[in-house]
Parts: C-alpha cells; structure tokens; sequence
C-alpha cells in the first residue's frame, strides 16, 4: 500500500519536514537560489539556503580557489605583549645618556624573582650614570593591557628609586666635602689620590714617555706619614723622574731652572715648561688644590658651583673661605717647584744599571743617609 505526501512549493513547510528530526543543514553556498523549487526526492542534507535567510544585498560571492575558506574571520598573527626585545644588561638601557624606561622595565620585571641586592645594585648603577633624559617611547605600542600596566608601574617606581638613589650620593658627597674643608684650614694637607679631581697623562715629547698615566704610576709609591708635605714632594717626585724618560737615564740630562735660564752647569737642558707643569699641578691636585674654583675662581659660575656653595652660610664666608684656598694654593705651588728641583738633582746623582739581573736605579751611599736623615726627622728641606 502506497502512501501519498502533498508537495508544496517549500520544502520547509512540508508536514514531513517539520515532523523529522532538525539536523544541522549543510550550506553548499551563500549564493541566492534562483533555480525551480526543489522536490521532495532532494535529500535534506543538501537542501539549499533560501535568499529569506540574508539580507539581499549583502552576500558575497565566495571565489572558486577559495571554497569554504571565509576570508572575514583569517586573521593575522597575535599582536606581540611588547614591541621591544628584553634586555640583558643595564649598558643595553642606556644610549647618549638617555635611560630607555621601557626596556628598563621590562629588565627589571624580568629578574623580578632575584635577589633583591641584585635590584639594589641595579638602581645605584643607574644612579651614578650621567643620564640626562628618561625615555618613555614605546610603551604606546604595548598591545596586551596587562603587560602595560607591569611595565609602567615597574618603570615609576624604578624612576623613584633612582631619584631617591641620587639625591643620597649628593647628601654623601656634600658630607664629604664638609669634612674635606675644615682639614684644608686646620690641619696639615697630605697627598692621596683620592683628592684628584682629573686624570693626568703626560703629554710631552721624547724622550718623555707619551701618555704616561700618573695616576697610576704614583700608586706605587708610599709616603712617610712623619715627614713634611715638602719632604714627601721631593720623595714623589723622585719616584716619578725616574719612570718618566725612555731610557731611564735620559732624565739626568735635565734641570729645573728657577728663572727658566741656564744655571751653573751648562750641559743640563731645562726641563721642558709642560713637563714642569704637569708634574706640579699634579702634585697640586694629589694635595687637594687642583679644583678649578681654586685654580681660578674667575672662570667658574661660583653661584652654581656646590663646593663653592658648602664653603660658608654666607656669600661673604664662602668667598672668604675660597680666597684662603687660594693663597694656600700658591704657597704650596712654590713649595712643590722647589721639591722638583731638588728632586730632579737628586736623579742626578743616581747612577743606572743592572743588580741581580734586573735594571734599576741605584743610590749612592750620600744619598742613602741622607735618606736615612729624612727619615728620622733630622733633614727637612724646607720651613713648613
């Protein structure tokens, strides 16, 4: 017995179809229907999607190499969590004394799980550098809002400490400083390079030893802390005359001439002005004067200079104290010309040569008592 089934004109107002289970039907395109209306032979798997189900107007033809393929969801690669590559050391932070916060930051929350010295050290390294601008570029390009916020909030308080940092190195070096000059008044001056405020190098022809760096040559060298300042000069400069010439000996064709004309022994060369004065002002340095306030205070902004500024209360003080300064500067300026000349004869006397296999200088008996009477406190050169 065969059954008969009413067709109608849509196929989704059948009696069968609404009675059948709903499976998900499977759209073959977005493309309008503009064909016959389908029969019920058609399996319902394929049945098409009718134009009442969009909007006419709004379909889109999908291209034959791209079938299925809905171009309005491809999407490009997730946007990165920060537009900058993490750093691995503070030097990488900091360019033209610009400190980039970003990478910084970004730094910083990185080793979040160190050490806290480790932290610490970080801050005090930014402290001392000479930066003159804090650069917040790139944290605008920052996608993930999250990632944003840890590495802002990360760089404020890194700009705090760093600021906190500086402003206990100025209270420390203003502490210093205030120790520093009541000794300049009060007590006798002592040669450290400590008190050195630039770096000397010889810069001198031969057979001087170009670029020799005084600083470290003088390490080497040890006062008596019972002689006098003068003593002491004339032991340094001892010390220095014979590393300053290659060879060696060479020095000992020199004098220090006092009126800058040939002395007694007209087979000595004066020793060279820059040479000269290089020595001396570098002993003037080493003994705490070789400021430029003190060496000149009319070349120097003294209302914007800080040591100027911890010299007194007072304008008057200040400039007072800084006066004294510099006339302490040029006794001690004479001083130490007077040491390099007798220093300079000294060498002289020295003779070069090889003991156990090794060139050295060597001492002739005069020399060494005399030494020995320096040393005791019996023969000072000079009235300090």
């Amino acid at each position: 017995m065969y059954s008969t089934r009413r067709l109608d004109s849509t196929p989704s107002t059948s009696t069968s179809a609404r009675h059948r289970p709903y499976p998900r039907p499977r759209v073959l395109s977005r493309e309008v229907y503009r064909g016959p209306p389908p029969t019920s032979d058609q399996p319902y798997e394929e049945d098409v999607v009718l134009d009442e189900k969009f909007a006419v107007g709004k379909q889109q033809e999908v291209p034959p190499e791209d079938v299925g393929v809905r171009r309005e969801f491809v999407m490009d690669s997730p946007p990165s969590h920060s537009p900058v590559a993490t750093p691995m050391k503070l030097s990488e932070c900091l360019e033209n004394n610009v400190l980039d916060m970003l990478r910084a930051a970004m730094l910083i929350d990185r080793n979040r799980f160190s050490p806290r010295a480790t932290y610490k050290e970080f801050v005090q390294a930014a402290a001392a550098s000479s930066i003159t601008r804090y650069s917040y570029d790139g944290f605008e390009g920052i996608a993930d809002f999250g990632t944003y916020r840890t590495l802002n909030t990360t760089a404020s308080q890194f700009f705090a400490d760093i600021t906190t940092a500086k402003m206990k190195l100025q209270d420390k070096k203003g502490t210093n400083i205030t120790q520093m000059l009541p000794a300049q008044g009060s007590h006798r001056q002592e040669f450290s390079i400590a008190n050195c405020v630039q770096q000397w190098l010889l810069l001198a022809g031969e057979p001087f030893r170009q670029g020799l760096d005084l600083l470290l040559t003088v390490q080497r060298w040890f006062p008596n802390p019972n002689q006098s300042i003068s003593v002491q000069a004339v032991s340094m400069f001892r010390f220095l005359l014979q590393e300053l010439t290659d060879p060696p000996p060479a020095i000992q064709s020199y004098a220090v001439r006092v009126s800058r004309k040939a002395g007694r022994n007209r087979n000595l060369k004066s020793l060279p002005e820059d040479v000269e004065s290089c020595l001396i002002e570098f002993a003037l340095d080493m003994l705490g004067y070789g400021r430029d306030e003190i060496k000149c205070p009319a070349g120097v902004q003294l209302d914007e200079s800080m040591y100027f500024m911890l010299l007194g209360e007072t304008f008057e003080e200040r400039h007072a104290a800084l006066m004294d300064l510099v006339d302490q500067r040029e006794v001690y300026k004479k001083q130490m010309n007077r040491a390099l000349q007798l220093a300079l004869r000294d060498i002289r006397v020295y003779s070069y040569g090889v003991v156990n296999g090794v060139c050295q200088w060597i001492k002739n008996n005069r020399q060494r008592k005399a030494e020995l009477q320096a040393n005791d406190g019996d023969a000072d050169a000079f009235a300090h």
